[in-house]
C-alpha cells in the first residue's frame, strides 16, 4: 500500500500569467494621450513632462508628441514626450517675421500722392475729349515698332518655372550628402557586416539606432573618433543638436571598445 496521497485538484490552477514588462514606445517615435510607454515594477525610468505615473508605476502620455529619454540629476533616467505644438510654432515663427518685414517695407503716401488721388474730374473730361484722329495715326506707328522688336525681349518677359522652395529646418539632398561625406572622412567608413550594437550607449534606442546606420555609423570606433566637425555633422543629419556631448557618446564608446 503506496502511503503517500496522489497530486488531487487543489495544486492545480496556480500558475501566473506573464505581466509583459518593459518599454513600448521607444525614443524618437511618435506617441498620443494614453499611449503606454514603459510598464514596470518600481521606478527604474522616472517621469518627465508630458507623461503621467500609475499605481504600478506605469508611465503613460498626456500629450501628443515625440518620446524622449534622458538622464538627468542622480543620474537618473526620465522619460518625457515632447508636444508636436513646438515644432508646429518654430516652423510658424520666420513667416511671422517675414510678414512683418514685407509690411513695414511698404512706403506710405505722401500728402502729394493723396493729392493726386482726389484730383477734379475735370482734368478726366477733357483727356476723353482730345481728337480720335491723332490716337489712329499713331496706331499704325506702334505696331510697327511691335513687329521689329527683338525676340530675346519676349523670352525676357517670359516669366521663369518657380523653383521648389526647400522647407524650412530640413537639409536638401546636396547639403545632407556633403554633410554626410565630410562625417564619413572624419570617423571613416565601415561595412555593415562589422557593426556594434550602438543600443548600448544611453540615450540610444532602436530607432535612433537605425537613423546612425542610415548615415553611415556602425561601430563605437566611428563615434570615438568624432572632432568638432564631425558632431556637427552627425547632429545636423540626426537633426539633434547638442546630443553627443549632452550624453557623452564619445566617452561610452571609448569604454564599450575596452570591455
Amino acid at each position: 500500500m503506496a502511503h503517500k496521497k496522489g497530486v488531487g485538484s487543489s495544486k492545480n490552477g496556480r500558475e501566473s500569467h506573464s505581466k509583459r514588462l518593459g518599454v513600448k514606445l521607444f525614443g524618437g517615435q511618435i506617441a498620443i494621450p494614453g499611449n503606454i510607454i514603459i510598464r514596470q515594477r518600481g521606478t527604474k525610468y522616472h517621469p518627465g513632462e508630458g507623461v503621467g505615473i500609475g499605481k504600478d508605476h506605469t508611465i503613460f502620455a498626456m500629450v501628443e508628441g515625440m518620446v524622449s529619454f534622458r538622464r538627468r540629476r542622480n543620474d537618473r533616467l526620465y522619460v518625457s514626450v515632447i508636444p508636436s505644438d513646438m515644432d508646429v510654432a518654430v516652423k510658424e515663427a520666420p513667416e511671422k517675421a517675414r510678414a512683418k518685414k514685407v509690411t513695414e517695407d511698404k512706403p506710405k503716401e505722401t500728402k502729394e500722392a493723396k493729392k493726386e488721388k482726389t484730383a477734379p474730374v475735370e482734368e478726366k473730361v477733357e483727356k476723353k475729349e482730345a481728337p480720335k484722329k491723332e490716337a489712329k495715326k499713331e496706331a499704325p506707328k506702334k505696331e510697327a515698332a511691335k513687329k521689329e522688336a527683338p525676340k530675346e525681349e519676349k523670352k525676357a518677359k517670359e516669366p521663369k518655372a518657380a523653383e521648389p522652395k526647400e522647407k524650412s529646418g530640413e537639409l536638401s539632398e546636396k547639403d545632407a550628402k556633403v554633410k554626410m561625406d565630410a562625417l564619413l572622412k572624419n570617423v571613416g567608413a565601415v561595412d555593415a557586416k562589422d557593426k556594434n550594437d550602438l543600443k548600448k550607449i544611453k540615450g540610444v534606442g532602436p530607432v535612433f539606432e537605425k537613423k546612425l546606420n542610415s548615415i553611415g555609423i556602425y561601430t563605437f570606433e566611428q563615434l570615438s573618433k568624432l572632432d568638432e566637425n564631425g558632431i556637427d555633422a552627425l547632429e545636423t543629419l540626426v537633426n539633434q543638436a547638442g546630443r553627443v556631448e549632452r550624453d557623452d557618446w564619445i566617452g561610452q564608446a571609448k569604454k564599450l571598445m575596452e570591455e
